[in-house]
This record gives structure tokens, sequence and C-alpha cells, in this order.
């Protein structure tokens, strides 16, 4: 059994950034808009790892 006081020094825990991007995102060159209503500004960017980035 572990204890969930050693969860506090974990080095690898997970850590999620949410961070509000108000104007249009253009990776690439492309726009991103959105698919329901062709929003193309105020994202919410959801970075959940090293590599994982969400766009809502």
């Amino acid at each position: 059994m572990t204890n969930p006081a050693d969860a506090d020094r974990n080095p690898h825990r997970n850590v999620v950034l949410a961070v509000p991007h108000p104007a249009p995102l253009n990776p690439r060159g492309i726009t991103i808009t959105c698919a329901m209503c062709n929003a193309a500004r105020d994202w919410l960017l959801i970075h959940v790892q090293p590599d994982m980035v969400f766009v809502r």
C-alpha cells in the first residue's frame, strides 16, 4: 500500500495548465476555426503533457 503523502513528493505528477487565448490561432499559417460555429478567436489552450495541447 502507498502513502498518499508520497504523491506530493512525486516529481512526475501530471500538471495541467489552461491558458485563455483571445486572438486567432494560426499554426503553420492556417487559422483554426470552430467546426460548430466558425469562431476563430477566444480559445482555451489546455496543456496536459509536454507534447499534448488541447484547443477548446
